[in-house]
């Protein structure tokens, strides 16, 4: 009888000590050990398992699992994220026996994180570090790995480039590393963060690691974010080339009709400026060339060339009509009423008159006056013309016969130099550079089909340079 009774008491005893050496086996056993004295929070895991600070550094992983793309600042080069940080180490101080506990894991109260020892997580690229983290679950495993995840919403820098704006791809890198001293960052190759939604204006697309080495305790996470170009390319380049075809329609605008002109082209010139101006205030002042910027002061030259195409050809309008109206005068003083009189003395002064090259000298040169007869300090005396032989009646350019009478008159030299010099004053020192003997060699009917057959291919061409890909 007493050899079953010790065999019962020593089971008894075995199964004291077991309960004994069972540990926690309740999230509130373990925060129980985590309060008692045996726990020591200034003491990382290595240094408490050594007892020693010589101790091996403990390994800390870390993942930033992004949810959503909230925004991206270009004027300041930031983006702005949130979703979720993981850190996980390993305590041997908080392990469990997983048989007591009927569970792998506990979860403990989210309080808790203050009362363990944590490595100190610091993000190199953060730009602003007010902004509160919601924690969310603090887990330890059986073997005392330690999981804490929160809730993080980050702003960090972004180094971007506008070159190739509106469909440029920029990279924005998040940098994590770990300020505590006796841990390093080892790589966690299984936890990929998921490819977040992108925003309106951008799409995110690519997501990926640059994980931890033992010589680069930094873990970087890259997003490679795509603009959408569709907003740009329907409501502002296609619109600023309308209003381009709106300057270019006032080559159609009659040349008389000064405020039509200058309202099209002036209002056209005011909207590309307005639509340049908001590209602007999107980007920080860069010193390189930006593909939109480039088209959009293209296209506003454009609109402006349309205006000081207008006052060139409103300059040669008003010549040319103080021109035709001295001539007619001077004519008529001189007695030549008749059509084919006046075409044939016209081609005999501009026989004898200097070609539109050497008209353009006519800018340095004085303004005639009375006195020297019309004749400038630089101008050469008219050369010799052989009067007609004769009385035989001569064809002047229009085939009408004129008599030996008419011809002496046109080809009297004082006649032809009265005529000029009436046309030289009222032409004035500026517009004598268009004069090539008493008409204009370049007129603004000329200006005006010139533009109209090279405005609209030329920026075409410029155009498509600018944009290459955009339209």
């Amino acid at each position: 009888m007493a050899r079953p009774r010790f065999i019962a008491l020593c089971c008894l005893c075995v199964a004291a000590a077991a309960a004994a050496d069972c540990g926690p086996k309740t999230p509130a056993d373990l925060v129980a050990k985590i309060a008692s004295p045996s726990y020591q929070k200034a003491n990382r895991p290595g240094i408490a398992a050594a007892g020693s600070t010589d101790a091996p550094a403990d390994p800390v992983q870390l993942w930033y699992d992004i949810r959503y793309l909230l925004g991206v600042d270009q004027k300041t080069q930031r983006i702005e994220t949130t979703g979720v940080l993981t850190g996980s180490w390993t305590d041997g101080r908080l392990a469990f026996n997983e048989s007591c506990a009927g569970a792998k894991t506990m979860y403990l109260p989210i309080e808790t994180r203050f009362e363990i020892w944590a490595p100190d997580v610091y993000i190199k690229n953060e730009v602003l570090t007010d902004v509160p983290d919601e924690y969310l679950v603090l887990s330890v495993d059986a073997n005392g790995k330690v999981m804490l995840e929160r809730e993080k919403r980050l702003v960090t820098k972004c180094s971007m480039n506008f070159r190739k704006m509106p469909y440029d791809i920029q990279r924005c890198d998040i940098v994590f590393t770990l300020e505590t001293p006796g841990v390093v960052l080892q790589a966690a190759a299984d936890k990929l963060s998921s490819k977040p939604p992108g925003n309106p204006e951008w799409n995110v697309k690519n997501l990926h690691r640059k994980q931890a080495t033992a010589t680069d305790q930094e873990d970087v996470l890259v997003l490679k974010l795509r603009r959408r170009a569709t907003y740009y390319r329907k409501y502002i380049i296609i619109p600023v080339i309308l209003f381009v075809l709106v300057s270019y329609s006032s080559f159609y605008v009659a040349r008389a009709a000064a405020p039509a002109r200058v309202g099209l082209t002036l209002i056209a010139f005011l909207v590309i400026t307005n639509f340049n101006a908001s590209v602007l205030n999107r980007i920080p002042p860069v010193d390189y060339d930006v593909r939109l910027l480039n088209f959009l002061y293209m296209s506003m030259w454009f609109s402006a060339f349309a205006i000081f195409e207008y006052a060139v050809v409103n300059m040669l309008f008003r010549i040319e009509a103080r021109v035709v109206k001295a001539r007619d005068k001077a004519e008529d003083e001189a007695g030549i009423k008749k059509l084919e009189e006046k075409r044939e003395i016209k081609r005999l002064i501009k026989k004898k008159a200097q070609g539109p090259v050497a008209a353009m000298t006519g800018l340095l040169r004085k303004r005639p006056s009375q006195k020297d007869g019309g004749r400038t300090e630089t101008d050469a005396p008219p050369p010799d013309v052989e009067a007609p032989s004769g009385d035989k009646p001569t064809l002047d350019r229009s085939g009408s016969k004129l008599t030996p009478e008419r011809r002496s008159t046109l080809e009297n030299e004082e006649v032809q130099e009265e005529i000029r010099k009436e046309v030289r004053i009222a032409a004035g020192r500026l517009g004598r550079v268009f004069l090539y003997g008493t008409s204009m060699w370049i007129k603004d009917q000329h200006l005006d089909i010139f533009f109209r057959w090279v405005y609209l291919p030329l920026y075409a061409i410029l155009s498509a340079a600018l944009l290459n890909d955009v339209i």
